[in-house]
């Protein structure tokens, strides 16, 4: 009789609800921050307490303080997303992952979200993640990348940042693992579809091959600078000004221009130089006209030709 009595004080004692309620704490940066209404619902749902704590542009170093601020309520699990905003630099990356997995061996499960590998960058920083996480029993990673792979429907323009499906998908990952212990395989990527077969092109007869063509021997090499023979010097110039660069081509187009002024010039410095020769040979001809009607006007005439002078008389002549 008494033992069945204290049985049934057992049975009415109070519960802590404390003891049995289990928390998760969620840090991040604004990947998983697109997922805070769903996830959050998830674990209610699932009769889990949730601490969520995201930001923008948050870096691992900032995230780690945000870890500290938590620390009373990590008695049993935390999901980590950071690295977005700071894992270009490799070896500051690395020393932040290991500060927060330092800090939280205590922790019973770290769950650790990779990055979708959208930058050069993203895929030695989930490797960082990989080799550091490896011999820690507390720690999981999360393959998000491996996830996601293929898919191109989760997230905005910039591969990262969640849509409604990407939301979806990302508390279905994390709530697995953190709930059941359930960690999804990664998706197969996805194969490229087998193009439709074309219609068979019949094959066309064989052409006959045209007749050997004797090429007589060059005297000599073309130099790598010498115009074809098949064109015009000019032809050559702007040929070999397209084959080079901006500062060649410059250099290269005045030889076009200069050889263009030659061949204008020369007709037309001949035909001043007939001009001016010709100007001079009639200058010389008039001048020598003019020159020969002065002197044929200085020639005295002969006493015979005198005209008579008034007032004059003139002696008869005597016979002789």
């Amino acid at each position: 009789m008494a033992a069945v009595l204290c049985v049934v004080l057992v049975a009415w004692m109070p519960v802590d609800a404390g003891a049995q309620e289990r928390r998760v704490v969620v840090v991040g940066d604004s990947i998983i921050l697109g997922a805070e209404a769903p996830m959050t619902a998830a674990f209610a749902q699932r009769g889990w307490a949730v601490t969520f704590d995201a930001a923008v542009s948050r870096s691992t170093g900032a995230g780690l303080q945000a870890i500290e601020s938590h620390r009373a309520e990590l008695s049993d699990s935390l999901v980590v997303s950071l690295g977005a905003n700071d894992a270009g630099s490799p070896a500051a990356f690395r020393q932040r992952v290991q500060a927060i997995l330092d800090a939280t061996v205590a922790v019973p499960h770290v769950y650790w979200v990779t990055l979708r590998e959208v930058r050069d960058y993203y895929a030695p920083a989930n490797q960082i993640v990989r080799e550091l996480a490896a011999g820690r029993s507390n720690v999981t990673v999360l393959d998000w990348h491996g996830a996601t792979a293929g898919a191109a429907d989760l997230t905005a323009g910039d591969g990262l940042h969640l849509n409604g499906a990407g939301a979806a998908r990302m508390t279905q990952l994390v709530t697995e693992a953190v709930v059941s212990g359930v960690v999804l395989p990664a998706a197969p990527p996805q194969a490229a579809a087998a193009p439709a077969p074309g219609p068979v092109a019949e094959s066309a007869p064989p052409s006959p091959e045209p007749a050997p063509t004797t090429v007589a021997p060059a005297t000599s090499a073309p130099s790598a600078t010498s115009p074809s023979t098949t064109g015009s010097s000019d032809d050559g110039a702007i040929s070999a000004a397209r084959r080079s660069g901006p500062d060649e081509e410059r250099a290269a187009a005045p030889v076009a221009d200069i050889g263009s002024d030659r061949l204008i010039g020369g007709p037309v410095i001949l035909v001043a130089g007939l001009l001016l020769v010709g100007l001079l040979v009639i200058g010389a001809a008039m001048g020598g006209w003019w020159l020969a009607l002065r002197q044929s006007r200085r020639v005295p005439l002969r006493s015979s030709e005198l005209p008579p002078v008034p007032g004059d008389v003139q002696e008869p002549s005597r016979p002789s």
